[in-house]
């Protein structure tokens, strides 16, 4: 994104608040995961360049999968792609679901909820992960030198850093009620 774009407030809500329901959504109508990821950063252009068309009366998410499946559409014209086979039901439910999770997970507190959360479901971690956690996000150390300093295999750093992730990430899901990774 062009710079003056991706700095202006309303593009960073937009991103931080879409981000995690839209490129998932996208990948159901295009069946391919990393295209999708791509085609996400090109909504969010389209969204930044024609945000003086939005009608704040109507909810950003749906306006977003609007702009979504367009894209969508475009990208498999291009590609020469049979377009995905989403029955029209199945696109409905998607779009509903999408909807429930922007009104509750896109909401301006969202982030203070989850950096709440965090920080409560870091005290439920042990003491080793919280203090492997430290080493690698605090001091930005890899998980060679974290082995060396806790006397672990890198193999065994490797492991807590995944469980502990995917322990937060379950725990911080509980207290918002949102899925906060990929």
């Amino acid at each position: 994104m062009h710079d003056r774009e991706s700095s202006s407030p309303w593009a960073e809500a937009l991103i931080e608040q879409n981000r995690q329901w839209l490129s998932p959504y996208l990948h159901s109508l295009i069946g391919d995961r990393e295209a999708a990821r791509d085609l996400t950063q090109e909504v969010f252009l389209t969204a930044l360049r024609n945000q003086d068309k939005f009608d704040g009366r109507r909810p950003l998410g749906a306006w977003l999968r609007g702009i979504a499946k367009n894209i969508a559409h475009e990208y498999r014209r291009k590609a020469k792609r049979l377009p995905v086979v989403v029955d029209a039901e199945a696109l409905e439910r998607l779009d509903e679901y999408a909807s429930v999770w922007e009104s509750h997970c896109a909401e301006p507190d969202f982030a203070v909820m989850r950096v709440k959360a965090l920080k409560e479901c870091l005290l439920v971690l042990t003491a080793r992960i919280r203090e492997i956690f430290r080493l690698k996000y605090a001091e930005v150390l890899d998980s060679k030198t974290i082995g060396q300093r806790l006397e672990m295999q890198v193999g065994a750093v490797n492991m807590a850093l995944s469980r502990g992730r995917k322990a937060l990430a379950e725990c911080i899901a509980g207290k918002v009620g949102c899925l906060t990774h990929e």
